[in-house]
């Protein structure tokens, strides 16, 4: 085994000597070679040993084991000017480049070894300015775009080595800034929005490969803030999520794939801190009861309680009024009608249909607010509401049917600039 691995050893030893050896240079020559020991760089120009003018003429490098040309140019006063060619041992030609004054000027090709283009493009006094095309080693486009001194600019493309497109968006100064879209190599939308210095910013979509939206929401500085939506790929909504600068806020519902919710979770700041509620009738019951048992603990210890003791029977006292609201909501809110709903004296069966997205803002006759959400395509409203009913619709014209205890209600009398304030009697 020892033999083995020394032989292989050997032999990987040997092929990168023969490589090398290879691509050794041959500096016996006349000709001035810029990389030659010969050549010397003083302050940026190039000159002949023992000279004290900068060299001006032809450049010309060649391999040692073949003589075939490996660079070839022109250098005036100690710079390169015009075009500039150079290949590898095997006479393959590996780029073209163009200098104006020692700096990169005009059209620039480079070629891999197997003869492909990989990439094109223009410089401008050393630096990428102008149309830029890079290849797979197939010779099919990777990407397309501008350069702007140096700094990716305006619209840029990028495409799957099939020919498929992968990305399409804009540019400025180097950083991703405007409109973004991402596709699937079958071709299917994967994701759309804006970019504003590479922070994704305002509404953004994302979909299945199945053409299904998977989830569509809004960014601030790069984090989720404000609503979001999710779906199964199905189409069925799998949840509706509240951010605020990346911080998890306010309600958030889940539902099963067949459409009916199991989970009404809630973020906020309490007595610790940050606290998550996975909230349902039955925990609200229980939480409720342990609140209460702790205050009426606190009410026995009276005067002997201390002022951070009493700090927190206030907080508690607060916690209960909350839940009392939650409990409210709860017990209002039915997942797309698949529970059955029993009024209560003064209460009126509300229902909503969506075609679009809507902010939705219900106030009972008590004055709770027991319903405050985005409704989105195909979701509908149906809860059981104390009357008198406040009812704001931030977009009246998502709205295909309005009801109110059994009644139909035209929403054009109430509706301003697609905006709908309506107040709904039994």
């Amino acid at each position: 085994m020892k033999a083995i691995k020394l032989l292989l050893a050997l032999i990987s030893f040997t092929s990168l000597s023969i490589s090398a050896n290879m691509d050794a240079l041959d500096f016996s020559q006349d000709n001035f070679c810029p990389k030659s020991p010969k050549a010397q760089l003083r302050g940026g120009l190039f000159y002949l040993p023992n000279n004290t003018e900068p060299y001006s003429g032809e450049a010309l490098c060649s391999y040692l084991t073949n003589g075939q040309h490996s660079l070839r140019g022109r250098i005036k006063n100690g710079l390169h000017v015009g075009e500039w060619l150079e290949w590898d041992v095997n006479g393959q030609i590996r780029s073209k480049k163009n200098f104006l004054n020692g700096s990169l000027n005009g059209l620039f090709t480079n070629w891999g070894r197997n003869g492909q283009i990989n990439t094109k493009g223009f410089f401008k006094d050393g630096r990428r300015h102008g149309v830029f095309i890079e290849y797979y080693e197939s010779g099919k486009i990777l990407s397309e775009g501008k350069y702007i001194k140096d700094y990716r600019a305006g619209e840029w493309k990028f495409w799957y080595e099939s020919g498929q497109l992968k990305s399409k968006g804009f540019f400025k100064e180097g950083q991703r800034h405007g409109l973004f879209v991402e596709y699937y190599d079958s071709g299917q939308i994967t994701s759309k929005g804006k970019w504003n210095d590479s922070a994704r910013t305002g509404e953004w979509k994302f979909w299945y490969e199945n053409g299904q939206l998977e989830s569509k929401g809004f960014y601030k500085h790069n984090q989720p803030d404000g609503f979001f939506v999710k779906y199964y790929d199905s189409g069925q909504i799998s949840a509706l999520e509240e951010w605020k600068t990346g911080d998890r806020l306010g309600k958030w519902d889940i539902w099963y794939s067949n459409g009916q919710m199991h989970e009404l979770h809630i973020f906020r700041k309490g007595i610790e801190g940050s606290e998550n509620w996975y909230l349902n009738e039955e925990s609200l019951e229980v939480f409720q009861k342990d609140i209460a048992s702790y205050l009426s603990l606190a009410k026995q210890l009276g005067n002997e309680a201390n002022e951070e003791f009493l700090k927190t029977q206030s907080q508690l006292e607060n916690e209960i009024r909350v839940i009392e609201k939650l409990k409210a909501e709860l017990a209002g809110r039915v997942a797309n009608g698949n529970m059955p709903i029993n009024l209560l004296p003064g209460q009126g069966l509300l229902l909503i249909d969506f075609i679009d997205d809507c902010w939705v803002e219900i106030q009972d006759g008590n004055g709770n607010m027991v319903l405050t959400e985005l409704m989105t395509e195909g979701q509908n409203i149906k809860m059981a509401v104390q009357a008198p009913v406040q009812l704001f619709l931030g977009r009246a014209s998502a709205v295909t049917n309005l009801q109110f205890a059994q009644r139909s209600v035209d929403l054009k009398p109430h509706t301003r600039k697609d905006i709908a304030r309506v107040d709904l009697e039994l």
